[in-house]
């Protein structure tokens, strides 16, 4: 049986293993199930969004699909920036938290999207796109990898404007997951059928094969821009760890976030992982 499950939550995040985090609003959480690594072929994403609110809820909207007209544009962050509109826009479910800016979406097709906020050493990338990239991706694609590209493509025209995000999109038949660093550069990379990924508040790409564009997609100065700034000598033959290259180290050697990943690994996983040295 081919579906897509989708478990969206909103609530505060509790802890009872010793290593709980202290960094509120950084405390989101996403399992992505590959269709050979669950019991009955389906493809998961599962999703945990934490608001440390008082009062936490969740809206749950249903989108039809719109017509534009002919040279209709849409203008996002600040009104700064806009990209034509496509013919017709696919209908979605829009869910939403209490601070209406952790959206989730799931389209008529079967795409879903989410988001964990990362950080990465770019400090000017002058992007200009940020959270509604996920509303124009669900808006437009049929699966998992064409939202990628879409995604992809408007990151390398607009750049995107936070430090860095985690996006996790399925389908009915694949996952990815994609990682964006302020400004343009990006990678993705599609999760295994037979394996389970765990995003907690990081990057965890740690490895890129450019010339498996079946399994992984990039921006294409990904490399160039790493090395140019010092983060990546290409002549040493180590191989491309985007977590580690990209990823801040506020974030990468963060206790919240490896604590979260190591207690769900043991859960899943067959063999014992050690706390630190293991679960990067």
């Amino acid at each position: 049986m081919k579906e897509l499950l989708v478990v969206m939550l909103i609530s505060g995040f509790s802890c009872n293993t010793g290593f709980c985090q202290d960094e509120s609003g950084h405390n989101c959480f996403t399992i992505l199930v590959g269709k050979n690594a669950s019991t009955d072929g389906s493809v998961f994403i599962a999703h945990n969004e934490d608001d440390l609110n008082d009062h936490n809820f969740v809206d749950l909207h249903k989108v039809p699909r719109i017509k534009h007209a002919l040279g209709e544009k849409q203008i996002f962050l600040d009104n700064t920036d806009s990209l034509d509109e496509v013919a017709e826009t696919f209908g979605y479910f829009w869910i939403t938290g209490s601070k209406y800016a952790e959206e989730q979406y799931l389209n008529e097709w079967g795409v879903a999207i989410t988001s964990n906020s990362s950080q990465s050493k770019v400090l000017i990338g002058n992007g200009r796109i940020d959270h509604n990239l996920r509303r124009i991706v669900i808006e437009r694609a049929r699966t998992a990898r064409e939202a990628v590209k879409i995604a992809g493509m408007i990151v390398e025209k607009f750049g995107y404007a936070t430090s860095g995000r985690v996006y996790s999109i399925a389908d009915p038949n694949e996952a990815w997951v994609f990682e964006i660093a302020n400004g343009k550069h990006w990678i993705a990379r599609r999760v295994p059928d037979d394996e389970v990924v765990i995003v907690p508040n990081y990057y965890v790409i740690d490895e890129f094969h450019k010339a498996d564009t079946i399994n992984f997609l990039s921006s294409p100065d990904l490399i160039d821009y790493a090395a140019a700034n010092g983060w990546y000598d290409p002549q040493t033959g180590t191989s491309f760890n985007f977590r580690n290259i990209y990823g801040h180290k506020n974030r990468v050697d963060a206790i919240w976030n490896i604590g979260r990943k190591w207690v769900i690994l043991n859960r899943l996983a067959e063999k014992r992982y050690d706390f630190y040295a293991e679960c990067l």
